[in-house]
């Protein structure tokens, strides 16, 4: 299962459209100072939530080069 299934499941898809300000009126046609930065980071986000799965998360785990704890 990929990670964005899950990210969609518990908050829908509202990570990938909403302002980094919080405003409520920004798209756009009237983007807010950080408007078009934050495209790109929700794209990246997007592609790493859509390509990262369950099992790679816990094939990282076993495999001991990542930790879920310190």
């Amino acid at each position: 299962m990929k990670l964005s299934h899950i990210v969609s499941t518990i908050d829908g898809d509202a990570i990938y459209r909403g302002c980094a300000l919080g405003l409520s009126q920004c798209d756009a046609t009237r983007p807010c100072t950080l408007h078009d930065h934050f495209l790109r980071v929700r794209e990246d986000l997007r592609r790493m939530l859509e390509r990262t799965s369950v099992q790679d998360l816990v094939k990282d785990l076993k495999e001991g080069g990542k930790v879920l704890k310190r």
